[in-house]
């Protein structure tokens, strides 16, 4: 089996004879499991659980809850609150798992483990979310205060340290307004010419 981890991620590993265990203490990881019919393989991130059968699966253990993203094969998602209701999810497919699980979604698996080659790929995310993936990469941070700009649906692939180039996208947005400093971009809604907009900090 091979585990490969997310920028700012960290695992413990705990084997036994009947089980693989690896607790996911915070970030995000792909799983590559080698069928084991002897010795199960399990994620835990919080409360969520995720079992593996010969499959390609990743994690994204978020601070209010836990994305699995199906790759290849099928796993079982559960939570330490009802671990008899697990559910199946095929690849292809994602769950949400907070204080339940949610329902499986259709999704680009593709675009889910675009982080292997240092990209960032989304199709119809919001703003907000798209601007926190690439936080978690770069030096720059990029800042969207206004919760209208948050929620703007946006699509694309860029290199994840390249802050630059999404930038410069943000900037082609309609009603957008992009301030850069060395440290940070601030997105803002575009105002009327005659209104100068807030300063940025430094």
């Amino acid at each position: 089996s091979v585990l490969h981890l997310n920028t700012d991620s960290e695992v413990t590993v705990r084997y036994s004879h009947g089980e693989r265990l690896i607790e996911l203490e915070r970030g995000e990881a792909l799983f590559q499991v080698a069928h084991d019919s002897e010795r199960r393989f399990r994620v835990a991130a919080g409360e969520a659980g995720v079992l593996a059968i010969g499959t390609q699966f990743d994690v994204y253990r978020k601070p209010d809850a836990v994305t699995v993203t199906v790759v290849e094969g099928a796993v079982a998602v559960f939570t330490d609150a009802a671990p008899q209701a697990a559910l199946q999810v095929g690849a292809g497919y994602q769950v949400e798992i907070g204080s339940q699980v949610g329902s499986p979604r259709p999704v680009d698996a593709h675009a889910a483990v675009a982080w292997l080659e240092r990209q960032i790929a989304f199709e119809d995310r919001p703003l907000g979310e798209v601007a926190e993936e690439f936080n978690r990469y770069g030096g720059v941070i990029i800042e969207i205060a206004d919760p209208d700009l948050r929620a703007m649906p946006i699509s694309g692939e860029f290199d994840a340290y390249d802050t630059d180039s999404f930038a410069a996208f943000l900037e082609t947005l309609s009603g957008v307004l992009v301030q850069k400093t060395p440290t940070r971009i601030r997105v803002l809604k575009l105002i009327p010419a005659n209104r100068e907009p807030p300063p940025i900090a430094q």
